[in-house]
């Protein structure tokens, strides 16, 4: 009777430990939602969702939708993105919310240059993306056409080659065509024309010198400029007619402004590696796979045995397998980028004078510039 008792006692701190995890668990609750823009009511994509006051919180997909776990006792989220008015949203009990993000007033007053003068962006009819000088500053880009890079939408850039002065391959809404697909560019409304044809048939004003191997562009110092636009879609580009066919890469350089002399002097320092190599087979890993693409191969599985001599066979099985990455690659490639400029003016005349030294050392071994 006395344990029948004591377990009578016992049972509801039972009952109240099985359900506690449970009403614990209870208090969070997952918010889904969608942030659009105020303009176009598309979805925003990229967008920082985070519990106020904490680091806690998520991205929305290309579609501006989200999903973000909430704990008990959170009542506000703070949704921002680039372009756009941080905003705070009341959560109340909503597990489902519609949000809407406002231009960012200063980014609707920016002014653009576009083919025949300038607008403010509010005023844009056509897709045309555009960095300023106070952004180009920031990327400490060794060419015009990486500071683009991650800046504007539908506008893809990358390094294809090893030098430090390689063309980077810029690509405007992806690419339509099997020929030339570089885009036009001008420098202070001058068009670069093509004069010649470089190995890969983009413009040579803009791909080489004559070792065909340096980008003409990195000879403007990013800090020499004033903004970069892109000329995207059709309306926008017309002016240029059928030289646009890949977009428009409109690049404005800085010029001297009256007022007292000015003088700025920037120096910035860094380094480069390889984000990740490639992931080689070995020797007998190779012999194997070719070996068993032979025999699958109707057609070429007779040829088998002159492919791989079996006399050869212990030998290439057992034949050490060399790195040829790690003697070709170098860690911690220096770069360095020192400038000085000189502006000013009067009513009658403006002046603006630059001059630089930078040296950029190569993520491959002696490809220096």
């Amino acid at each position: 009777m006395a344990f029948f008792s004591r377990l009578r006692r016992a049972l509801p701190a039972a009952w109240l430990c099985l359900l506690l995890p449970g009403y614990l668990l209870a208090q969070d609750r997952q918010l889904t939602g969608r942030v659009q823009s105020s303009e176009t009511s598309s979805g925003v994509p990229g967008a920082s969702i985070t519990l106020k006051g904490t680091t806690t919180g998520t991205i929305s997909d290309a579609n501006g939708t989200f999903r973000l776990n909430l704990p008990s006792g959170t009542s506000r989220i703070v949704v921002s993105s680039v372009g756009y008015e941080t905003k705070e949203v009341p959560v109340g009990s909503a597990t489902n919310l519609n949000i809407t993000l406002a231009v960012s007033a200063s980014d609707l007053s920016e002014v653009v240059v576009i083919g025949y003068g300038s607008k403010d962006k509010r005023d844009l009819t056509g897709s045309v993306s555009s960095v300023g000088a106070r952004d180009i500053a920031k990327s400490i880009a060794q060419a015009p056409e990486l500071a683009m890079q991650g800046r504007m939408a539908g506008v893809f850039v990358s390094t294809p080659g090893g030098s430090p002065n390689a063309r980077p391959q810029v690509r405007i809404r992806g690419v339509g065509t099997f020929g030339n697909a570089e885009p036009l560019y001008v420098v202070d409304g001058i068009p670069l024309t093509e004069y010649g044809s470089g190995s890969d048939g983009a413009q040579a004003s803009v791909v080489s010198d004559i070792r065909g191997n340096v980008n003409v562009l990195s000879m403007i110092n990013p800090n020499d400029i004033e903004s970069i636009s892109v000329l995207k879609d059709a309306s926008a580009a017309a002016i240029y007619g059928v030289r646009a066919a890949n977009g428009v890469v409109l690049i404005t350089t800085k010029k001297g402004q009256n007022g007292t002399p000015r003088v700025e002097v920037s120096a910035s320092a860094g380094m480069s590696n390889v984000v990740k190599r490639y992931n080689m087979l070995s020797t007998p890993e190779f012999v194997s796979l070719y070996r068993e693409a032979y025999a699958n191969n109707s057609n070429e599985a007779k040829n088998l045995p002159t492919v791989f001599d079996p006399a050869n066979a212990a030998y290439l099985g057992n034949s050490p397998t060399y790195d040829w990455q790690s003697p070709l690659l170098q860690k911690n490639a220096k770069q360095q980028d020192y400038g000085v400029r000189i502006s000013g003016g009067n009513e009658s005349t403006t002046y603006y004078v630059s001059g630089g030294y930078s040296y950029n050392e190569s993520t491959l071994i002696k490809n220096n510039s």
